[in-house]
Order: C-alpha cells, then sequence, then structure tokens
C-alpha cells in the first residue's frame, strides 16, 4: 500500500534526506517513505493490510515532531578532493565484491571480509592507528564490544538515539523456564521465546560508538593538562531497520577513533589537526570527497532542537565519499568519518576534570570503516592499475 502524506512545510535536501531516513520507524507497517513534490509531501510505503486511517495517523504524528518545530541552519563546505584518477567509478560493487568472496553476507547488516578487501580494510585501519599515535601522542586501547546499559544511559543514548539501540540479553536463570526454552525450539524450524518473560531485563547493550568505553575508562579522574589522545577500534551495531544495505549501512560495522580529552582550546585545537591529517590521507589515498558541516541522527522528537544546536555550534564535521551512483544513475555520497566535539558533556557525566577542576571538553574522530572499502573500490575498481601507490601493494600485492 501507498500513501501520500502532505507535509506541513516544504523541506530542504538535507531535511529530507533525514525525514527519509527516519521514516521506517513511523510505524511497524511502514517499509520506507520518500520525500516527493518538491520537499512539499511523503510517499510512504506501507505492509499490504495495514488500516490506511491508523498508518495516517501514525506518520502524521511523526512528520509533526520532525518536520514542524525544525530550523534550518545554512550548511557549508570546508574542503574538498577530486579523484585524480579519471576512471568511471564501479557500478554493483557491492555484489562484485560478494561474487569475488571478497565481502562475505553473513546476516542482515552483517558482513566478513577476506582477499584483497580484507587486506584494504586492514591497511587502512593500520593506518589510521599509525597516524594517531604517531601525530597525536594517542595512547592505544582495546575495549569490549558490550557496553553496560547504565553506561549508555549515562551517555545520553536512549534520549537521543533509541531508534539505533541494540540491546544485549540472555534467558532467565530458571530451571523451568529454561526447560520450556529449550523444549519449544528442539523441533522447532526457527527460534521460539514462548513467553517473553523469559528473556532477562538487558544488562549491557552492543556498543553503538567506540568512544564511550574511554569515556568510561577515565570516569572521576583527573587528567594532566592540556589533556590526552586515544585511539581504538572496536566493533559496533547500529540497527537501521529497512535503510541496511549492503556496506551503505551495516547493523555491525567496524569504527576506528581518534579521542581527545582535555582543555576546550587544546581539544578544539586536536579537531583541527585531525581534519588535515585526514585530508592528507585522502590525497594520498586519492577519495574523491567533501568535508562538510554536519549533524547526528537524532531521534525524530529531538531533532530540530539537537540538530540546529550541534549545527550552529560547529560542533559536527563529516566527510563524505562519493561511491556508486544510485539505479537511476544519479551521484551518491556517504558519510564515512566525523569530526566531533562534545563541549563538556561527557567531562561532566563522568566527572572527568583537570588539575584546575574544571570539566573536561571530548571530542573524537569517529571513522566507518567499512565506508572506505566501499568507497575505495568505487573509485578505483578492480584492476590494481588504476589503484594509488600508496594503497595498490598492501591492497593487491
Amino acid at each position: 500500500m501507498r500513501l501520500i502524506v502532505e507535509l506541513p512545510r516544504r523541506v530542504s535536501e538535507e531535511v529530507a534526506f533525514a525525514v527519509e531516513d527516519q521514516g521506517v520507524y513511523a510505524a511497524p507497517a511502514v517499509r520506507r517513505v520518500h520525500v516527493v513534490n518538491d520537499g512539499a509531501a511523503l510517499e510512504v510505503e506501507c505492509d499490504d493490510g495495514a488500516s490506511e486511517s491508523a498508518m495516517r495517523r501514525a506518520v502524521g504524528d511523526y512528520v509533526n515532531d520532525f518536520v514542524g518545530r525544525f530550523r534550518a541552519v545554512t550548511g557549508h563546505v570546508l574542503s574538498e578532493h577530486t579523484r585524480r584518477d579519471r576512471g568511471p567509478l564501479a557500478t554493483g560493487v557491492y555484489g562484485e565484491l560478494c561474487e569475488r568472496g571478497w565481502v562475505l553476507p553473513l546476516g542482515r547488516g552483517q558482513v566478513g571480509y577476506a582477499g584483497p578487501a580484507l587486506k584494504l580494510r586492514n591497511a587502512l585501519d593500520r593506518t589510521w592507528a599509525e597516524t594517531a599515535v604517531t601525530r597525536f601522542s594517542a595512547s592505544e586501547q582495546a575495549y569490549p564490544t558490550l557496553i553496560p546499559t547504565d553506561v549508555l544511559h549515562r551517555c545520553g543514548y536512549f534520549g537521543a538515539f533509541p531508534h539505533l539501540v541494540t540491546l544485549a540479553s540472555h534467558f532467565v536463570e530458571d530451571y523451568s523456564a529454561l526447560k520450556d526454552i529449550r523444549d519449544a525450539n528442539a523441533m522447532s524450524g526457527e527460534m521460539t521465546i514462548p513467553r517473553h518473560d523469559m528473556v532477562a531485563m538487558p544488562e549491557a547493550c552492543v556498543t553503538p560508538a567506540t568512544c564511550y568505553h574511554c569515556y568510561q575508562g577515565l570516569a572521576g579522574k583527573v587528567l594532566p593538562d592540556p589533556g590526552l589522545s586515544f585511539t581504538a577500534v572496536g566493533r559496533c551495531c547500529r540497527y537501521e531497520s529497512g535503510n541496511m544495505t549492503g556496506l551503505d549501512r551495516l547493523w555491525e560495522l567496524c569504527m576506528r577513533e581518534w579521542i581527545f580529552v582535555g582543555r576546550e582550546e587544546w581539544v578544539t585545537a586536536q579537531r583541527e589537526a585531525a581534519m588535515d591529517a585526514m585530508r592528507e590521507l585522502i590525497a594520498a589515498w586519492d577519495i574523491e570527497c567533501r568535508i562538510e558541516t554536519a549533524n547526528d541522527p537524532f531521534f525524530a522528537p529531538m531533532y530540530a532542537t539537537k540538530s540546529f544546536w550541534q549545527s550552529q555550534a560547529g560542533l559536527k564535521y563529516e566527510t563524505r565519499l562519493t561511491v556508486e551512483p544510485d539505479a537511476s544513475g544519479a551521484p551518491r555520497s556517504l558519510s564515512a568519518c566525523s569530526f566531533n566535539l562534545h563541549e563538556t558533556f561527557f567531562g561532566n557525566a563522568f566527572d572527568i576534570s583537570l588539575a584546575s577542576d574544571e570539566p573536561v571538553w571530548t571530542g573524537c574522530v569517529g571513522i566507518g570503516v567499512d565506508r572506505w572499502v566501499l568507497a575505495c573500490f568505487s573509485q578505483h575498481g578492480f584492476e590494481p592499475a588504476r589503484w594509488p601507490d600508496a594503497l595498490r601493494g598492501a591492497v593487491f600485492g
């Protein structure tokens, strides 16, 4: 079933992208939403058999929260890099990677790597880790995949991004219930949970961002002036419903982070230096992209206020990498690296301070490794001769 829902006002391209991105959360029966009529309406794809009146109410509530209070902020591009490789962008990249056995589709939003794609992922991440250590004197750390729910709550995640959370739980510690679960699944063709109360209240989530563990580890500590730098790579999960596809949107993703904790002016300077360092790597890898202002995918009721504050304060920039065009041939880009300032939020949340007793500022560079893999193969194709010297040997050698 398809519905047309008028928007309370015409939306810009930026807002249209956000509305489409979160539209799948409007109701369980909503499969996809498209902004149409030059930003004046939504085309909503729903399950057959869904109540039209119920769908209109649900989508209307979503639209009012998302669009009704939105205040536009003019974004700007900080820098751009145009490829020296003038070959055409590859198409059907994810399918080709799977056909060659270099990417292994292992579940909804879950992939494995082998061959040159694995070598590329490792080479990129090794370079990012080395850059953090040599340019920013970062201490390397390693974190667990799970994060306690109370820690994620202190990070404000359930309030800002509930739609992205992946919970980790277990069956209740009850012999009778466990026998019932065993019996229900012994002859079942798929996993069966006889009753919802057989699943324990989650004590942990799969971490949605690598840097949260860093702030948790610094809780209650006094740091040397002007601050400390860290780097880590981790497996993160962000549930994105019907948006998950190929390497564009994964449920489980690989995230490298550069993390800065310290005095405001020092953290701000480190972020600027991080953008310079990334520009150098982009040039060496010959990746077509732009660095521009951005905001996080806040949940709809908070989007208008939070995104306006974030954009106005210049707290987030992102690197958007050119990838293969869509089915109609229209150009596409994906955000694959963000440069973030959190002001004193995490310093206050985890009681991290400087010797002067003032809360620290924090900043981070979040790098989505999987999207860089997609962009490299989109832009340089599958012939080794087209690849830049800085990557060719590591990937195809």
